[in-house]
């Protein structure tokens, strides 16, 4: 406020758009930007994403069956724009049905991970349903993305070893874990990366790992990172990890983005 007890800065908006709080801790946290490359993916390039995995995706494998994750969700626009086009394809196909039904499968079948809890903070409390909301109904706006949906963890170091799907079980897949973090969501993450996606997305982060002992932790693990690697690299790889690869693509890789 100003020295008159105005607002300096009125954020209202009668549509309830969210993304200007993923811009504005960008924007204003250096920390964030150097340490985690925080950069928000423009509406855009979200667009064009989505358009060329989670669309076909529900084409190929059917909209009961179509699942989403970004390993890498920051402030959560994907999962946002995910959200919203599964929302739209359930009203469509049944357009008698419970938009709240709608809403909660839509919310099911959308899943994020990001190191950084108050970038889950971000977007579990406001990045999620209001920018969706239809204008005749109110009675699920109330729902949020819980831990086991968009838990906090570092995404590289949970789950099978690349190509080791096949059979795995939680247990195993998360044995060589030496450490936790505080913050991280250990059930959640054993769960959520010890299967696959029908389409997997996101912005990882296109930076050095400076830790000694994480980035040894992050070359045991992937064959890919090499020298001065960037964690895109690894994130690719796991990325393409994820993916469920469709039987009637005649190609070894799945929807990914």
């Amino acid at each position: 406020m100003d020295d008159s007890g105005s607002l300096a800065h009125d954020f209202t908006d009668l549509e309830m758009g969210t993304r200007f709080l993923g811009d504005l801790y960008q924007d204003l946290s250096d920390y964030a930007k150097s340490t985690y490359a925080l950069l928000q993916t423009p509406d855009f390039i979200e667009e064009f994403i989505l358009d060329r995995t989670l669309t076909p995706a529900i084409e190929t494998f059917g909209l009961a069956k179509t699942t989403l994750i970004d390993p890498t969700c920051g402030s959560g626009h994907f999962l946002l724009g995910g959200f919203q086009r599964l929302f739209a394809t359930w009203r469509a196909a049944e357009p008698g049905g419970s938009e709240r039904e709608h809403a909660e499968r839509a919310l099911a079948a959308v899943t994020g991970v990001d190191l950084t809890p108050l970038l889950r903070l971000s977007h579990g409390s406001a990045c999620w349903l209001p920018r969706s909301r239809p204008a005749t109904s109110h009675d699920w706006l109330m729902l949020r993305p819980s831990r086991s949906t968009l838990p906090v963890g570092d995404s590289l170091l949970w789950g099978a070893r690349p190509g080791q799907f096949a059979g795995m079980e939680a247990a195993t897949a998360a044995a060589d874990r030496q450490f936790l973090y505080r913050t991280e969501h250990a059930e959640a993450l054993q769960r959520i990366f010890n299967k696959q996606y029908t389409a997997v997305v996101g912005n990882p982060p296109y930076i050095v790992c400076r830790d000694p002992a994480l980035n040894q932790q992050y070359r045991d693990r992937f064959r890919s990172c090499h020298r001065q690697y960037s964690l895109g690299v690894p994130f690719t790889e796991k990325f393409f990890d994820l993916a469920v690869t469709p039987d009637n693509l005649g190609r070894p890789a799945g929807f990914v983005a």
